[in-house]
């Protein structure tokens, strides 16, 4: 994880159920900018919370601010609608100055006992206009596209690498689900 110079990360847990399905994010853990938890091999967690604050100076700066983003990736799970097993990842951003949040979201898949590394098998690039009372949900598979093949047995995970940008401050970070097999196929 990089902390780059003016901003900070901070820690955030939600666990939650989406949509009535049985998608239930990953488990609490706190991310600081000396990581010491880890929420599996890659020390990757399931939320994050990314701050950017801008510095109070008249000269470069028209005022002072901050932007606070929460994220979170919720297990993979079959969708009919895709059809096929997708991810979403969620983030809902406050403060009073705006800037834009790049997620680079991917969806793996892999059947139990290989090792990885693993290939992601969707992925979703994106830059968003964010804000104070921004929320909104980055699917993985894309939005216009199907989901990935759904298979019983395999076990599937998603994860994102984000950046938050405002003005001259940035601040990145990264989240992951759980690794889970879906509940259902059809």
């Amino acid at each position: 994880m990089v902390l780059l110079p003016g901003a900070s990360i901070l820690g955030a847990a939600s666990p939650a159920v989406a949509d009535g399905d049985t998608e239930l994010s990953g488990s609490a853990l706190n991310l600081t900018a000396n990581e010491s938890d880890a929420a599996g091999a890659d020390g990757i967690a399931p939320d994050a919370t990314l701050t950017v604050e801008m510095p109070t100076d008249g000269l470069t700066l028209p005022a002072a601010g901050s932007l606070v983003c929460n994220v979170t990736a919720n297990n993979p799970h079959y969708s009919s609608g895709a059809p096929g097993v997708i991810a979403k990842i969620r983030y809902t951003c406050t403060g009073n100055i705006s800037g834009t949040l790049g997620v680079n979201a991917n969806l793996y898949r892999f059947a139990p006992g290989t090792t990885g590394p693993y290939v992601p098998r969707a992925s979703n690039n994106q830059s968003r206009p964010v804000g104070p009372l921004a929320a909104d949900t980055v699917y993985v598979s894309a939005d216009s596209l199907p989901g990935i093949v759904c298979k019983l047995s395999d076990r599937y995970y998603a994860a994102a690498f984000l950046t938050l940008n405002a003005g001259p401050s940035s601040s990145t970070g990264s989240v992951r689900s759980n690794t889970v097999s879906p509940q259902k196929c059809s």
